[in-house]
């Protein structure tokens, strides 16, 4: 092999290695681009997830509310009710004995 075909063999091998070289700077062009799409499309899912969460916890804190003001009023209407029932048991009691005196009295006399 004479030294022109050496360099000219040399020359080509440089060749075919710059043409993958610059293939590969566009490859990892491409995948720095990629990488940077998918951290900004992260970064804005991380966001969204966030977001979402924090609403989550707001409408189980609204609910949690909601059910002890439910609860709250339910025990009010009950002990109201409570105390209809006894007030009515008292005066039910008091008119019981009023006409079992009477009664007694009636047939005292007879």
């Amino acid at each position: 092999m004479t030294t022109e075909e050496r360099f000219t063999k040399i020359e080509n091998t440089l060749s075919a290695i710059t043409a993958i070289q610059a293939k590969h700077e566009g490859a990892i062009r491409d995948l720095i681009v990629a990488s940077r799409t998918f951290l900004d499309s992260q970064k804005e899912t991380t966001k969204q997830m966030t977001a979402m969460q924090e609403a989550q916890e707001r409408r189980d804190q609204e609910l949690r509310e909601a059910q002890q003001r439910s609860d709250r009023d339910w025990r009010e209407a009950h002990r109201s009710i409570d105390e209809t029932l006894n007030s009515m048991a008292e005066k039910l009691n008091a008119l019981i004995e009023i006409v079992d005196h009477i009664i007694r009295k009636r047939n005292d006399k007879s």
